[in-house]
């Protein structure tokens, strides 16, 4: 198989698309994070967009298992062994969200000699911890029936759905 060949993209807007680093240049991004702008008229030194891009990148972090490309898993599977491919160099890639600009859509494309993969894409949404249901109220009770309506609090991001369990108590 000819070799894999992976790029890694990161988009939070509409107009640009990054360009995220292989985990070689990660480390040689970190020495550079020492270089920033500095206001001539204030003297103040102050993070530049191009600094802010750097230090996120750094916060990027790629792993790779080496020892995973030389040899081969085996996975029982309903009986048989199953081979699974060994990764390849580039395949993995770990993000961490920090900030609110964090958020947005990572990508992925795979080339080699024969040709482009579709790319995949992941999308990094902002949640939260939902809220608890409010204010249930019970209506319309029938013999076989009961209507019960409740206040979704904030759902944090993350469609919800909700289960109710209802038990009859008789009591002797």
């Amino acid at each position: 198989m000819p070799n894999l060949l992976f790029r890694w993209q990161f988009n939070n807007s509409l107009e640009s698309m990054l360009e995220l680093p292989p985990y070689t240049n990660v480390e040689s991004e970190a020495a550079n994070l020492a270089l920033a702008e500095i206001d001539l008229e204030t003297n103040h030194m102050g993070p530049s967009l191009e600094e802010m891009v750097r230090k996120q990148m750094e916060r990027i972090e790629h792993t790779v298992r080496q020892q995973q490309q030389q040899h081969h898993h085996h996975l029982l599977h309903a009986g048989s062994h199953k081979e699974e491919a060994p990764l390849v160099d580039g395949q993995l890639y770990m993000y961490r969200v920090y900030t609110f600009n964090s958020f947005g859509t990572i990508t992925c494309t795979a080339t080699n000699s024969y040709g482009q993969s579709g790319h995949c894409a992941y999308h990094i949404l902002v949640a939260d911890v939902p809220d608890p249901i409010k204010s249930c109220t019970v209506s319309n009770v029938t013999a076989y029936t009961v209507h019960i309506s409740c206040v979704a609090g904030k759902d944090g991001g993350i469609p919800q759905q909700f289960h109710i369990d209802c038990m009859v108590s008789v009591k002797k």
